[in-house]
């Protein structure tokens, strides 16, 4: 199941707005915005790439990821493995709707379920 499209059947079922929905995905973006400070302190890239790696950003336009490419700092594996620790980092939607206040954990669950037989 993807969560963006819960948000989208919430949204339709009138369970949460369309104001909340993009609340909520801000905030989930907003906790896994903090890569940088998350890379270094799980030893993906030593405090002094940091800088440079955000100045690159600044004057290349480039992602966070895109930079660590470019100035060599991580290998194509080795952004596979980041990426996938990022994943994991990431906070779902769900969670952050129950802890906005827009869902309790049990009607988020009810509405899981419905969304779930729904695409069967």
């Amino acid at each position: 199941m993807h969560m963006d499209q819960l948000g989208e059947y919430l949204v339709r079922k009138g369970v949460i707005s369309t104001a909340q929905l993009i609340e909520a995905l801000e905030q989930q973006r907003r906790a896994t915005e903090n890569l940088s400070l998350f890379a270094v302190s799980e030893g993906f890239i030593p405090p002094e790439d940091l800088e440079r790696i955000i100045a690159h950003q600044l004057e290349s336009g480039e992602s966070f990821e895109e930079a660590l490419l470019s100035l060599h700092v991580f290998s194509p594996e080795r952004l596979a493995e980041f990426r996938r620790i990022k994943r994991d980092f990431r906070v779902p939607l769900g969670e952050v709707l129950i802890r906005r206040r827009y869902l309790t954990r049990a009607e988020l669950q009810k509405w899981i379920e419905r969304y779930e037989n729904q695409i069967q």
